[in-house]
């Protein structure tokens, strides 16, 4: 397998943000990630700001204004979230974890995985970083 530069990593991230684009969507699903297209029991959607995203450094970047907030729609336990455009297109797939309890362990960190209709629901981190680098 190839190795990737930093730079090139930042390039790769920068342009998964520019194909995602202005406003996207974070969507909490019930079960595994599938490996395209939607599925799961939508529990919460996240609408992003229209600039959502930090400028790519180091090979990663995060989510801006987190931590983020909405009610949730249907009662369940998150399996997955998918990172989708403003259509709900997906783009990334990844975990969802409690944060103090699974921070080196899932993508997503939230304030707890008890979701319950009605309710709010927060979101305290979410980060990417790609692999294979080299400095």
């Amino acid at each position: 397998m190839p190795t990737v530069t930093i730079d090139g990593r930042n390039g790769m991230l920068a342009g998964l943000i520019a194909a995602i684009g202005a406003s996207a969507r974070i969507q909490l699903r019930t079960g595994d990630a599938p490996s395209s297209g939607l599925s799961g029991t939508l529990l919460a959607t996240f609408t992003l700001a229209s600039t959502w995203a930090s400028t790519p450094s180091g090979g990663s970047f995060y989510i801006l204004n987190a931590p983020l907030s909405t009610t949730v729609v249907a009662e369940g336990t998150p399996g997955h979230f998918v990172l989708c455009n403003s259509d709900l297109s997906p783009f990334v797939y990844g975990t969802v974890g409690v944060e103090g309890a699974d921070d080196a362990a899932a993508d997503l960190l939230a304030d707890s995985l008890s979701l319950f209709a009605g309710r709010e629901f927060i979101i305290s981190r979410l980060y990417f970083n790609t692999l294979n680098s080299v400095a």
